[in-house]
């Protein structure tokens, strides 16, 4: 990421989408028996995201020097202020109806999806908030609150590895996330706490089994091993 970064971000970004009136009979609501016609797009709607992107990059493209400058995620805008200033894309969004929040530069500190990045010329990601505990019972929702993005994960991860049976677990923050939603979805389908995860280097399968309650008190599986394939 470039020094001289600006994030534009739009405001109240969804409500600034007008609907085509053609298209008021497919996004209606029923309220109090009466049918009411959304006339901006509804945030809650699958394919808003989707929307709001090309709507987006259909109006950076406009200009040749703005749309190589900036780069747009949804509503938020990657700006490289060495081609362009951030006024000037402000001003060009405003002709197309779509206004943006005060411009955040990152060198200076900036929220960018969610996580912090800091200033003094030091671009390093962080999270607002500290990692958490664990918790119990562990859910779908509370997994991904710790998760979501790869390094919130490895710090996470290197608090409770053995706790949940992960010491062999890689660092790469993809594969910890995918064997941790795996962990998940086992532990409902055969009510077990751990199972099976890929582990790091020799891409080994390990089982780590722990029954939550198998009517005749605890038990806790040995790891076991999966042979390794012929190269």
């Amino acid at each position: 990421m470039a020094p001289d970064v600006a994030l534009l971000d739009l405001r109240k970004a969804y409500l600034q989408v007008r609907v085509h009136r053609p298209l008021l009979p497919y996004q209606t609501v029923f309220f109090r028996g009466q049918r009411y016609c959304l006339t901006r797009l509804g945030f809650g709607i699958s394919i808003a995201p989707m929307v709001m992107k090309a709507v987006v990059s259909e109006v950076l493209k406009q200009d040749n020097v703005i749309k190589e400058a900036a780069s747009p995620y949804v509503n938020n805008i990657f700006l490289n202020e060495d081609f362009v200033t951030s006024g000037v894309v402000v001003n060009h969004l405003r002709q197309f109806g779509l206004e943006c929040n005060p411009t955040q530069r990152v060198e200076k500190g900036a929220r960018v999806l969610g996580l912090r990045v800091g200033g003094s010329r030091i671009l390093q990601w962080r999270r607002d908030n500290d990692i958490k505990e664990a918790p119990v019972p562990l859910t779908r929702r509370s997994l991904f609150s710790l998760v979501g993005t790869e390094e919130p994960f490895d710090e996470w991860h290197a608090g409770h590895a053995s706790e949940c049976h992960l010491n062999h677990l890689g660092s790469s923050g993809a594969m910890a996330s995918a064997a941790a939603v795996l962990m998940w979805e086992r532990s409902l389908s055969y009510n077990l706490r751990y199972t099976t995860f890929i582990s790091d280097g020799d891409s080994s399968t390990y089982i780590a089994v722990k029954n939550l309650n198998d009517g005749n008190g605890a038990h806790t599986g040995k790891n076991t091993k999966s042979p390794k394939r012929n190269a």
